[in-house]
């Protein structure tokens, strides 16, 4: 769920919008719900009381099962109330800057699956199939909900180490067990389970050689729309929501020096990663998680006295959840 519709007469305004707007789509034999962490605390903040909207929770292995169904009993009207777990992690994702890849328990995952199982609650295990995050897809989160420089861009692929891998095959967690094996042995005790579709084939193809590469700067006209003008930088949303990169060109930046000297260059609510050229020369990378901290430009004599800077803007992917939604871009 998005915002806070407990505390923001705002955000409940616009759960509410949400809803009218899906009734009038869906009717009213479809069942609307909301899904939030599994606890009540998280779950006022997302959602509403009462039978027009249900209340369900979401967690991973180890998490506290009762915990979960007891904020959706207080949630959820008498006799409406579905005990579920609407999104179970089966792992977790990977982002850049991580060492190695994303890969948890297959034992855990099991052993929380059974026990809501033996509950009688139902699940829908997120992810059961690993995927590809295509183009600027790939979203980001914010670890700690209270810093919005804790930033950790997602990395294209969504295995999430999941019961099936993104290319198919079972994926073995952590603990060297194969996580498919596990799960399906939980859902389909005593075998009986459809037969596998043949694995994918992969092959090895060696070494590749890429002898050819062309400049950026170089092929801009090729690779881009239209040159924007404006008095002041225009954020993504505004040039276009898809892009990958965006280009901020300030012609005739009069950086010379009579005395060599050093200038600190600060851009103020960057939101992803700038690479800095002077000149068509990089002179350094500005970066959202390190507090886009001002980078040390050299000035003097040897720089030209009308250079051009730019700054390229890499789209790293927008926070998928939590407070700082609102303020991306």
């Amino acid at each position: 769920s998005y915002g806070d519709a407990a505390s923001n007469s705002l955000d409940a305004k616009y759960l509410e919008h949400l809803r009218t707007m899906a009734r009038a789509a869906l009717g009213f034999d479809v069942v609307l719900y909301t899904t939030d962490f599994g606890n009540l605390a998280n779950m006022q903040r997302g959602s509403q009381n009462g039978s027009s909207l249900l209340t369900l929770g979401d967690f991973g292995p180890g998490s506290n099962v009762t915990e979960s169904l007891e904020g959706q009993q207080a949630m959820n009207p008498p006799g409406l109330n579905v005990p579920m777990c609407s999104e179970y992690y089966s792992g977790w994702y990977t982002y850049w800057g991580q060492k190695g890849a994303t890969n948890t328990s297959s034992a855990a995952a099991a052993a929380t699956l059974r026990e809501m199982l033996d509950r009688g609650m139902s699940v829908s295990v997120y992810m059961a199939h690993g995927g590809t995050n295509f183009g600027a897809w790939a979203g980001a989160n914010v670890r700690d909900g209270n810093d919005p420089e804790d930033y950790v861009p997602l990395v294209t692929s969504y295995d999430y180490s999941a019961p099936i891998s993104e290319h198919g095959r079972h994926n073995i967690g952590s603990d060297g067990i194969d996580k498919f094996l596990s799960l399906r042995s939980i859902l389909v005790p005593g075998g009986g389970a459809a037969d596998e579709p043949p694995f994918i084939p992969t092959k090895a193809y060696g070494g590749v050689q890429l002898p050819w590469s062309a400049s950026l700067l170089d092929n801009l006209a090729a690779v881009s729309g239209t040159p924007l003008t404006a008095a002041s930088p225009l954020h993504l949303e505004a040039v276009d929501p898809l892009a990958t990169f965006i280009l901020y060109s300030f012609p005739s930046a009069n950086l010379h020096r009579a005395m060599p000297s050093t200038l600190l260059l600060s851009l103020s609510d960057l939101r992803d990663r700038g690479h800095v050229l002077l000149g068509a020369r990089p002179v350094g990378v500005m970066l959202r998680s390190s507090g886009a901290k001002p980078l040390p430009i050299p000035a003097g004599p040897t720089q030209p006295k009308a250079s051009v800077l730019e700054v390229l803007v890499e789209n790293l992917g927008r926070v998928n959840f939590g407070p700082f939604m609102g303020g991306e871009r």
